[in-house]
């Protein structure tokens, strides 16, 4: 049943973007799939990079001193609609948060980049479009600024036109940022993991050219590192973008995962020190991914057997008012008599508001199960992305355990040749002893 529901569900998604034109695919500006690069030249077609910024294992990696990307291509349509979607990463602890005036991760929307700034965390002062920093510094979160290019940013919540608060260090966990704009709908707004951030009806953007770029800054002394999982950019608002699965109230969100932390008892510990390894996050994540298997599993059909019951109720409760109706229809026409018009009416009347009403119901039980399946398919969308995750995971692994067993191999082999070494020594010594004896006991036997 589930894959039936899936189904219905994809066939509705479908037939709504074939209706406005729409393709469900990611334009040319988004970022490929980060586990097929290399390093970061795998990108160098589309977009321009700056200091210190690589791809390792599936993620984008901006470290410290930061680094900047941006893209060559521009933005079709930005005064009509489009949908940006990014997944981040923070892998600070606590005590980097010493470090709030300088480590932060921005999301820029501007008409030329200026990559010779890099005081704002990575990017420019002054620009002309918009900036999206996620740091730590006043309140932790996001932060949104808006510049004409007439003046330099100074990154103080004074000057955002809009901000939400959520803790993104130390949790461990990546973050969904979407960004869209709709001129026809007039809207602008933020969602974190597909909570509502921000929303405005009070901008207009002018037709011009936006160019997409990340820019990111942590300090020398901080451990901290900021990853960019994936970048999609769409030519319209997507699905996700025009619903809101929750909203963000009093800088919380109201459907969000409280993940716990293993907290040192000795403040003074570095941050290396206290970061999990590969072997216990990738273990922690295949338990996450088991739990919320099973959870869907129960919810789902439980889901399936309640709503179809419902839906057979309703139909059958449809087909005997159909049936009454018919068959008081042919006792009029079999009649010889006058027609009753006045009752006829009224019961006809009777029915058809009851018909009505069955319709309502049934429409509204339809949107219920529309709603539920989409969370269903929210769910194992985020269940994929874990798995993409848990395979980059794997893969560094895989590499770490290669690169030992060739540090081992390359010992053995030293050793092998050290003590090969040592035993011709010993022989060539014993020989020369040995024929020194020979010719001093030749010597002598002349003499005698």
């Amino acid at each position: 049943m589930i894959i039936k529901a899936f189904f219905i569900s994809s066939l509705i998604c479908l037939w709504g973007n074939l209706v406005l034109g729409h393709s469900t695919d990611p334009i040319s500006l988004s970022f490929p799939n980060l586990i097929d690069l290399e390093d970061i030249f795998g990108l160098e077609k589309s977009w321009s990079f700056f200091n210190n910024i690589k791809v390792e294992t599936g993620r984008m990696l901006i470290g410290k001193l930061g680094g900047s990307i941006w893209s060559t291509d521009v933005l079709p349509n930005p005064d009509d609609e489009w949908t940006i979607e990014f997944v981040f990463r923070s892998t600070g602890a606590t005590t980097d948060l010493r470090f709030t005036d300088s480590n932060g991760l921005s999301l820029f929307l501007v008409e030329a980049p200026n990559t010779k700034d890099v005081s704002n965390f990575g990017g420019p002062l002054s620009f002309d479009g918009f900036q999206f920093l996620l740091n730590n510094k006043g309140k932790e979160g996001l932060k949104i600024y808006a510049n004409d290019n007439s003046k330099k940013i100074e990154n103080d919540l004074e000057e955002t036109i809009g901000n939400c608060e959520f803790s993104f260090l130390n949790s461990g966990v990546p973050f969904n940022v979407r960004v869209s704009y709709s001129r026809k709908n007039n809207v602008f707004k933020v969602q974190i993991d597909n909570n509502l951030c921000f929303r405005t009806e009070k901008i207009n953007i002018p037709s011009g050219k936006f160019h997409i770029g990340f820019a990111g800054y942590v300090s020398p002394a901080s451990e901290e590192v900021f990853e960019v999982l994936k970048l999609n950019v769409w030519d319209h608002l997507t699905e996700d973008a025009i619903d809101d699965h929750g909203l963000m109230s009093d800088g919380e969100l109201k459907v969000a995962v409280q993940t716990v932390v293993k907290q040192e008892t000795n403040d003074e510990v570095s941050p290396a020190q206290i970061r999990e390894s590969l072997m216990e996050r990738s273990r922690k994540l295949k338990e996450d991914i088991e739990g919320q298997t099973q959870q869907q599993q129960i919810s789902s059909s439980s889901f399936d057997f309640e709503k179809i019951n419902e839906l057979i109720v309703q139909n059958s409760l449809i087909q005997t008012q159909l049936q009454s109706v018919q068959l008081t229809l042919k006792d009029i026409q079999n009649t010889k008599e006058e027609p009753v018009t006045y009752p006829f009416d009224e019961f006809k009347s009777s029915i058809s508001s009851q018909y009505v009403e069955l319709l309502e119901s049934i429409s509204s039980l339809n949107q219920k199960v529309i709603g539920e399946v989409r969370e269903q398919q929210f769910t194992i969308d985020e269940l994929g992305k874990k798995v993409d995750l848990l395979m980059a995971n794997h893969k560094e692994l895989r590499y770490e355990s290669s690169n030992a067993q060739k540090i081992n191999t390359h010992d053995t082999s030293t050793s092998i040749i050290r003590w090969l070494l040592i035993t011709i020594t010993i022989v060539v010594l014993v020989l020369v002893i040995f024929v020194y004896r020979l010719r001093h006991d030749v010597k002598h036997s002349k003499l005698l």
